[in-house]
Parts: structure tokens; C-alpha cells; sequence
């Protein structure tokens, strides 16, 4: 448990209480040793994810399991956004829900790159003055080209020789 590269956590049903954690559920959130120990579920969420998390913990107290992602916040206030997975399990005649947390705050900053990335991409293809296609190229059986398709055109490459992207 004190492996996992997250965050790894047991509360008690129905109080919701932490019971069990690894040392980066301290570590990651800014909390010393212990600080975090009988901490209520929500303590860890901001108030627009509260309705996310009375979900999530109905779901996985019908149905055994749920993953999502949601900001937890650090001892500071700093908004993290995680990965969440619980699992319900009954041990000694009690309910509990366990799961573990990974930071995806570096996948989401690689998200957004990639979302902004793409939108200058399209941007530049669209508004460009020069006509662009994309083509894929037909092999016969023996792998030898024989002819082309058109994918993709630009807005340009439509205009200068009338073949429109619907068409392509």
C-alpha cells in the first residue's frame, strides 16, 4: 500500500470517515503524519464536486465499484485533480469504501497542450492561402501503387480546383 505511485484510502460506511490511508494521501495533499485520520469524504472536495461524490459513493455502495475524476484539494487550498477509483467491501460485519487516487494533473496539462496544439493546427489548415489535400495511396495485392485517394482538403485546395471536402 505504501508502493502505490498514489494515493490509497478506507472509509467507513455510512459516516464516510477516513480509517486507513497511505503515507502519500498525507504526502501529496500538504497533510503531516496522521493529520488526515477520521477526515469526512467531502473535507477533501471543493463545493462544485460535492454532487459528483455523493454519486460516486452511491454508485459504488450499489453496484461495488466506480472510477471518476475530481478535484481533491491540498491542506493549502490547492485544487488537484485526481483519478478515483472505490470499491465497497464488507469485512468484521462492517461496510467500507476503499480505493486509490492518482494525480493527473500532468495528463491534463498534456490534455490541454494537445487540445491547444490541435486547434492552431486546424486553424492554420483552414485559413490557409494554399491548398492542401491529404491523400492516401491505393496498393494492389502485391503492395505496388496504383492509385490515390483524396481524404481531406482544405478550404484553399477546394477553391482553387473545386473538389470540396464532402466530396473528397
Amino acid at each position: 500500500i505504501e508502493n502505490l505511485p498514489g494515493i490509497f484510502y478506507v472509509y467507513t460506511y455510512p459516516e464516510l470517515r477516513l480509517t486507513k490511508w497511505n503515507v502519500n494521501h498525507e504526502s501529496l495533499l500538504g497533510y503531516a503524519p496522521g493529520e488526515i485520520e477520521g477526515r469526512h469524504i467531502m473535507d477533501w472536495h471543493p463545493p462544485e464536486n460535492m454532487d459528483l461524490v455523493r454519486q460516486a459513493v452511491d454508485t459504488v455502495m450499489k453496484e461495488g465499484f466506480v472510477s471518476i475524476e475530481a478535484t481533491l484539494l491540498s491542506k493549502e487550498g490547492k485544487a488537484i485533480p485526481f483519478l478515483l477509483t472505490g470499491v465497497r467491501f464488507n469485512a468484521l460485519g462492517k461496510t467500507y469504501l476503499m480505493g486509490i487516487g492518482l494525480d493527473i494533473a500532468e495528463r491534463k496539462r498534456t490534455e490541454s497542450a494537445l487540445r491547444e496544439s490541435e486547434d492552431k493546427f486546424r486553424s492554420l489548415y483552414h485559413e490557409m492561402t494554399e491548398g492542401v489535400a491529404v491523400h492516401e495511396i491505393v496498393r494492389d495485392d502485391a503492395g505496388h501503387p496504383t492509385d490515390y485517394r483524396i481524404l481531406d482538403v482544405n478550404p484553399s485546395f477546394a477553391f482553387y480546383t473545386g473538389i470540396q471536402p464532402a466530396a473528397a
